[in-house]
């Protein structure tokens, strides 16, 4: 009987031990490998959730463009805002959900996150910002769906809070002064 149990065990390539392919998809090791990337605070999984967010959010915001012209960009601006705000609350990966949006003042956006299920008691917050930011700028420069935004001079606020509702790090991107 136990011959039989161990013919469906399979072997990791990785760390040689056993493990059962029809309940796991690795070994024990492999399965905590697996744990450590998948709670890794803004995860490129992450960034790049938000940062569909904003395409939709520029999608949109295009169209009024094209049909009522730059004179209108807050009036703009702030139905595209209120628009995304409709899909609120938008789950970006299994710790971040975008909460709101808020247009202004004047051509400024601002995104509103909050972030779940982490222990920030040992974080560094300026290394968080120093490594957030940099990517969130390269994005904003280099999204061609974002170009209105950018040529428009429209200042980006990203803000990210903890489930307490305490702010963890405010993120601003101002085209002027960031490219």
């Amino acid at each position: 009987m136990e011959e039989k149990n161990q013919s469906k065990l399979a072997t990791c390539g990785m760390h040689n031990l056993k493990f059962d392919p029809t309940k796991h998809q690795g070994c024990v090791l492999c399965q905590k490998e697996q744990a450590k990337s998948d709670n890794r605070f803004f995860s490129k999984k992450s960034l790049w959730g938000g940062l569909s967010v904003m395409i939709f959010f520029v999608s949109y915001w295009i169209f009024g463009h094209i049909h009522f012209g730059p004179p209108y960009f807050d009036e703009n601006l702030h139905a595209a805002s209120q628009e995304l705000n409709k899909k609120c609350p938008m789950i970006i990966d299994s710790m971040t959900v975008l909460k709101s949006t808020l247009d202004g003042p004047g051509n400024q956006l601002t995104l509103i996150y909050s972030v779940n299920g982490l222990d920030f008691s040992e974080l560094n917050k300026e290394e968080l910002f120093a490594t957030i930011k940099p990517t969130l700028i390269e994005n904003y420069k280099t999204n061609k769906d974002l170009r209105l935004f950018k040529n428009n001079g429209t200042i980006l606020t990203v803000v990210y809070f903890l489930e307490n509702g305490k702010e963890l790090t405010r993120i601003k991107i101002d085209p002027k002064k960031d490219f």
